[in-house]
């Protein structure tokens, strides 16, 4: 490490509490352009604020509606040729032909590795759907997220940590647990109807 000034733990620990505890704060550039309003300071509470209303208790003002999620899923499914796509998968698969290359391509990755890119991306969407929020209240947002949704993905994906297990899915696997019956689109309509009555 020629050249660099080595500092001393307990060196580096008092510029930091320094760093942290210095009044007024040196003026950062979102500041400098944008007004006070940009300061650590209000920008540390407004996060703060944010996060306690994502947690705070449902009501009729702030509830979220588990139709946000079944929208988002059905375009997914629309968006990106999915239903298309798994039939000429599982067509190819069962035939013994390769597999077309339009099936299983995304985010630059091709085959498998563009199916998981794909399946962490929705899995995280659905995961981090505000579900503590429905109209129903935290118990009914846990039943939901716990008991119909998590389930569905067991033995392929890791719905909590959103980690591929074992082989993950193939194309037409995955289509199905979206779209298929009794299977996630449909088990997030069910409980929105539930939730309703």
């Amino acid at each position: 490490m020629a050249g660099k000034r080595q500092i001393s733990e307990s060196q580096l620990e008092e510029h930091l509490a320094w760093y942290l505890t210095s009044r007024p704060t040196p003026i950062g550039r979102l500041e400098a352009e944008f007004g006070h309003e940009q300061c650590p300071e209000k920008q540390y509470s407004r996060l703060h604020e944010l996060r306690r209303a994502r947690v705070g208790a449902a009501d009729s003002t702030n509830s979220i509606d588990l139709g946000q999620l079944i929208d988002y899923l059905e375009a997914e499914l629309y968006d990106k040729d999915l239903k298309e796509r798994a039939e000429a998968y599982e067509d190819a698969v069962r035939s013994g032909r390769a597999i077309p290359e339009f099936t299983l391509y995304s985010y630059q990755l091709e085959g498998q590795a563009a199916l998981d890119a794909y399946v962490s991306q929705i899995v995280a969407a659905v995961r981090d759907f505000p579900f503590l929020q429905l109209a129903g209240g935290r118990a009914a947002g846990s039943w939901i997220r716990d008991e119909l949704v998590a389930p569905v993905f067991d033995g392929h994906w890791d719905f909590y940590s959103n980690r591929k297990i074992n082989n993950g899915f193939d194309l037409n696997e995955f289509y199905l647990l979206l779209d298929g019956e009794n299977m996630l689109i449909q088990r997030l309509r069910y409980a929105r109807k539930t939730l309703q009555m």
